[in-house]
């Protein structure tokens, strides 16, 4: 008698087990994929009220408040400089004119504008969705509000 090669039933076992495992990580593959492809351009809630936290609590400590256009400058209790600046498609911070941080990203527009006692925020992100905000500056002995 002749003896035939062939697959038993062990080896399929085996095979058909690999085969199930890799399959299994298809679903998280496609996932993954679909997830990189879906960029967001718009900002989220979380963080404009970052941003806005950040901001307020930052202005809020110091003085010799300056705004233009797309910039917002005043000096902490330290005597540094802060500003934050439109800077491509995010608004970064910079201090004494050095540094490069990112606090928003994803932005089109945005406006510093002076109001009475406080300053006015307007964001446009890359969706044209408008965010503002109010900032109150609490007096403070010796605070200046200034406008280029």
């Amino acid at each position: 008698m002749k003896k035939e090669d062939g697959y038993t039933l062990l080896e399929m076992l085996v095979s058909f087990s690999l085969f199930l495992m890799m399959m299994s990580f298809v679903p998280v593959m496609i996932k993954m994929t679909k997830e990189h492809q879906e960029t967001s351009v718009s900002l989220s809630t979380l963080e404009w009220d970052l941003f806005v936290q950040q901001l307020t609590s930052e202005i809020r400590a110091g003085n010799q408040v300056e705004c233009s256009y797309q910039k917002l400058a005043f000096v902490n209790d330290y005597h540094q400089t802060i500003t934050y600046e439109k800077y491509g498609n995010m608004i970064r911070r910079r201090v004494n004119g050095t540094g490069h941080e990112v606090v928003l990203q994803n932005i089109s527009s945005v406006q510093f504008i002076k109001v009475p006692q406080g300053v006015l925020i307007q964001i446009k992100d890359l969706e044209n969705r408008l965010y503002a905000e109010r900032v109150s500056l609490f007096n403070r002995e010796g605070m200046e509000m200034g406008s280029k």
